[in-house]
């Protein structure tokens, strides 16, 4: 059996089926559209030459060809002795089939993620909002409830390959969203807090980053458990790739930032100040929050300014305690 170069025909097929779901969808949208346009593609499903195939049906079939070639391959060497003289080559064309088709299936997978990612793009009400990058791939959304400053409330997060975006829909029902923070996986950690009761924590993931930490809850231990798992990978995958990318330069590999965010403490968990113990009160003391250690402090007591690196370039409201030391 001669074997063919299969360049020509793999860089066609993996045009074609990139191209397939965007033929599907104008299908459907003027179908929707035109009355008449529809009728049409069903009197030609009923034609005789048709045998009972629409033209979804026609569409798809160049999409299988290569599947079915492979079940063809796999029953010929099955059913081929191996001191034939075209076993050899029999099993060189499932192989090189097999790599069209693992290429296939990649390209598939990129051209759904692209359209994912664009979806998620269209949702934000901002046009800055740049979800869409040639580097970036979507891995896992969901909402989880985060820990403000002054109460709990839902976000949705997005993790991509580099970053983890978190929104929050701006009416309910709507569908549109307005981003609240990026944050670069080189800034993230993420650490699986116990359940703890007393502290009101259950199913709570820690992110600490570079400008801002928090707290977030999964509405249960199975999700909160896909997250980490989601978020550890993703962190692992992207400092392969990056010391890959760096691997043969002269520069030293950038090391991760270590600098994190302090987690502010809730409002409502706190009655008096962290540093004189003075009650809060609607009038007579109002909360504040040190930029360096994340503790409820008055007015009064955080009147100091300085710079935190791992939350701002410029100076930061902090405590007297913070004020004090030498060293963040």
């Amino acid at each position: 059996m001669l074997l063919i170069n299969l360049f020509p025909f793999f860089k066609l097929y993996t045009q074609y089926t990139e191209g397939y779901n965007d033929v599907v969808h104008v299908v459907k949208d003027e179908k929707s559209r035109d009355p008449s346009f529809a009728t049409l593609l069903d009197f030609g499903a009923k034609h005789p030459l048709a045998r009972n195939l629409d033209l979804d049906a026609f569409l798809i079939l160049p999409v299988q060809r290569i599947p079915r070639y492979m079940l063809l391959l796999t029953d010929l060497l099955r059913n081929t002795e191996p001191d034939h003289p075209d076993f050899k080559s029999l099993n060189d064309a499932l192989e090189k089939m097999r790599v069209v088709a693992d290429h296939i299936e990649d390209s598939i997978a990129a051209a759904e993620n692209r359209e994912k990612c664009l979806a998620i793009q269209n949702s934000f009400l901002l046009g800055d909002v740049r979800v869409l990058q040639p580097h970036r791939r979507f891995i896992h959304d969901g909402v989880l409830v985060k820990q403000c400053r002054k109460e709990r409330k839902e976000r949705i997060f997005y993790l991509f390959t580099d970053c983890l975006m978190y929104a929050f829909e701006s009416v309910p029902g709507t569908g549109k969203y307005i981003l609240s923070g990026e944050i670069p996986l080189s800034d993230l950690s993420v650490t699986d807090i116990p359940d703890n009761p007393s502290q009101f924590l259950q199913n709570t993931l820690k992110l600490e980053a570079k400008g801002k930490s928090f707290y977030v809850f999964a509405p249960n231990s199975q999700d909160k458990l896909n997250w980490f798992n989601y978020i550890t990978e993703a962190k692992k995958s992207f400092a392969e790739k990056k010391q890959t990318f760096n691997k043969g330069k002269d520069q030293a590999p950038v090391p991760e930032n270590t600098s994190k965010a302090p987690i502010w403490v809730p409002d409502d968990r706190v009655s008096n100040c962290a540093c004189c113990n003075q009650p809060f009160g609607f009038l007579t003391a109002r909360k504040h929050h040190c930029r360096n250690c994340g503790e409820v402090v008055c007015g009064p007591c955080s009147r100091n300014k300085r710079i935190v690196p791992a939350v701002s370039p410029y100076p930061e409201r902090v405590c007297n305690k913070c004020a004090n030391l030498k060293k963040t």
